[in-house]
């Protein structure tokens, strides 16, 4: 299996949506396997430019494994909204005979009116329409989150898989710990980790816990170093865990303040209730603090032992562009997967209709069941058209056409055609058009 830092991992931690969704289809009943599956994840390094660089937002990437040469595997596609918060991911996998991408998995996010993310709604594609597969739920008080509940639609009733309770420091007001359940059918079992944070408040100390009756049992234990120029602060970790947590199981993000890692140390606990050093992951930086390399090594009870190692290329942005991973095969490192990304810079809504421009829509809630809220901002005034199309580039409503004012506006669509017919579920597209430009937005009705 691959190893994952601690620093992922405690990324990863935060958004095990998409290893517990998978385990719809191939769960094997194993607490111990949906532990190991929440590690299988590698995001790309959590380690990257300086903040004085720019930094564009990633709106695709492909990943490939190597048999010889590289092949296509699988490709993620991003949307954002105006306030630059990714509101959509659809993942298409390789057909290597007919060599297409075909569709996958799509997730959509929905954000509250205090810009924080409340729900996560994932869905597969049978060949034909999207299919409900699962859904995430978040729970806030003020800027701390505090409940992540995790649902999975292995029937038409959601079963719940996970469920996620974030507690704080009454003094410090730091992360304490996050104690997570998980539903083993009819069972269930609790993880919690347990975190330490240094004068600086950087993670020092990450342990992991399982609770046995009323016990919890430490089994693995990280020591993180770091370079004495290193200048993060533990609100650097606790902003970019906020942003995980929307689509934190995909390689979306890297962080744009400096984090110089020196090594973490990785620890278990022996038979004889001893802290054991099992191996450790070391980094290696360019001269303009990008994470350029890491290696795992092994402890052998003797020598330190290279097990993997991953590469990283950049942009002149500092934007990663490329992370190759490789392993021990005999003597030799063997590449066997890597991600190529590709970054754009966003002004406004994107979307494959139209370019982005200063008018931006806002579709709340999206998906939505049976009406939708089409909210958007004029700068002046304007003579404006605003309709909804089908897959195929027909018309089926026209929503609004005639002059309008400055300033917010809503118009709620109820899911019904120019007839007063109900739409079948699917996806469909608001388009609005003015003097100031065009811009369309994808919607899913889902009933």
């Amino acid at each position: 299996m691959k190893r994952v830092s601690i620093i992922l991992s405690f990324m990863l931690l935060l958004s095990l949506s998409s290893m517990l969704f998978a385990a719809h289809e191939n769960y094997s009943g194993s607490k111990w396997e949906v532990t190991a599956r929440a590690e299988i994840r590698r995001l790309i390094p959590t380690v990257g430019a300086p903040a004085t660089k720019r930094a564009m937002a990633l709106t695709e990437y492909i990943s490939q494994e190597y048999f010889g040469n590289w092949i296509n595997n699988s490709k993620v596609t991003l949307e954002y909204d105006s306030y630059q918060r990714p509101t959509m991911l659809v993942t298409q996998s390789w057909d290597a005979v007919d060599e297409i991408w075909y569709d996958s998995i799509q997730e959509t996010a929905i954000y509250g009116q205090d810009g924080k993310v409340s729900e996560i709604v994932k869905q597969w594609w049978d060949g034909s329409q999207w299919i409900m597969d699962g859904r995430v739920d978040y729970s806030w008080d003020g800027n701390f989150l505090q409940n992540v509940q995790h649902w999975a639609y292995y029937t038409e009733e959601p079963s719940l898989i996970l469920e996620q309770n974030y507690f704080y420091d009454s003094e410090t007001n730091r992360l304490s710990n996050v104690v997570n359940t998980y539903s083993d059918w009819d069972r269930f079992f609790d993880m919690r980790v347990s975190f330490a944070w240094d004068d600086q408040g950087r993670a020092q100390e990450v342990v992991s816990e399982l609770l046995f009756g009323e016990d919890w049992m430490p089994f693995t234990k990280t020591l993180i170093s770091y370079l004495p120029q290193d200048t993060s602060n533990y609100n650097t970790y606790y902003n970019f865990m906020i942003k995980q947590v929307t689509f934190g199981d995909h390689d979306i993000y890297h962080m744009h303040s400096q984090i110089l890692l020196h090594e973490e140390q990785e620890f278990e606990l022996s038979e004889e209730m001893e802290w054991d050093i099992i191996g450790k992951y070391v980094y290696n930086y360019d001269d303009d603090s990008n994470m350029i390399n890491s290696q795992y090594l092994f402890y052998d009870g003797m020598d330190w032992v290279l097990q993997e190692e991953e590469d990283y290329t950049y942009d002149d942005h500092g934007n990663p562009l490329s992370w190759t991973a490789a392993e021990m095969q005999g003597s030799e490192l063997v590449p066997w997967w890597r991600q190529l990304n590709t970054y754009n810079e966003l002004t406004s809504i994107q979307d494959d209709m139209s370019p982005a421009f200063p008018m931006a829509i806002r579709i709340y809630p999206n998906p939505f069941n049976p009406e939708t809220n089409i909210a958007f901002e004029l700068n002046s005034p304007t003579l404006l058209s605003l309709s909804v199309f089908n897959v195929k580039g027909q018309q089926v409503r026209n929503l609004y056409v005639g002059q309008m004012l400055p300033g917010n506006h809503s118009i709620i669509f109820d899911g019904k055609d120019d007839r007063g017919r109900d739409l079948s579920s699917g996806i469909y597209f608001v388009r609005m058009q003015s003097s100031e430009g065009a811009v369309s937005r994808k919607m899913i009705l889902q009933k």
